[in-house]
């Protein structure tokens, strides 16, 4: 994922400018975590209109401004077409369409997608709410087991720490 680190400063300056305190909040609290690769999870609730995409949107141009890799989804396209270069969650990790517990994601080790999992700093999943509890345990167990080949502890983190 090549993109323009001048542009994405750029972009990211602007943005940030204009997010509000408790954007800068979350916002701080997010990069630190990556940072430190604490693997934590936030959840970022608020009603329509109150700038969590606009957040999500400034914390995304600051990482890809600094070449890591923020893989942006979310569970319905037109929540996915607001984030730059998003996607639905479904789509980017070969979620099944018919879930149960039991389910994994179509995602092997040794490939592309693989590789890009294990070098990605963070995941922005807009509209989490309105996915199904079992597209989150699909992801879990499927990240945890391509991310336990090369880094056994992994195992033991939530979203392999991502």
């Amino acid at each position: 994922m090549d993109y323009d680190v001048a542009e994405e400063t750029l972009r990211h300056d602007r943005q940030y400018n204009l997010l509000n305190a408790e954007q800068r909040t979350i916002y701080e609290s997010v990069l630190d975590s990556v940072d430190k690769k604490d693997g934590k999870l936030f959840f970022v609730y608020g009603a329509g209109g109150t700038g969590k995409t606009f957040l999500y949107q400034t914390i995304i141009s600051r990482l890809r401004s600094r070449k890591q890799i923020v893989l942006p989804v979310a569970s319905s396209g037109i929540a996915a077409l607001l984030l730059p270069n998003g996607r639905t969650a479904h789509y980017r990790f070969n979620i099944p369409l018919k879930l149960d517990e039991n389910k994994l994601c179509n995602i092997k080790p040794n490939t592309m997608m693989a590789e890009l999992i294990e070098k990605m700093d963070l995941i922005i999943w807009d509209e989490a709410p309105m996915t199904h509890k079992h597209a989150f345990e699909a992801l879990d167990k499927s990240l945890k087991d391509i991310m336990s080949i090369k880094n056994p502890p992994a195992k033991d983190q939530t979203f392999r720490g991502k």
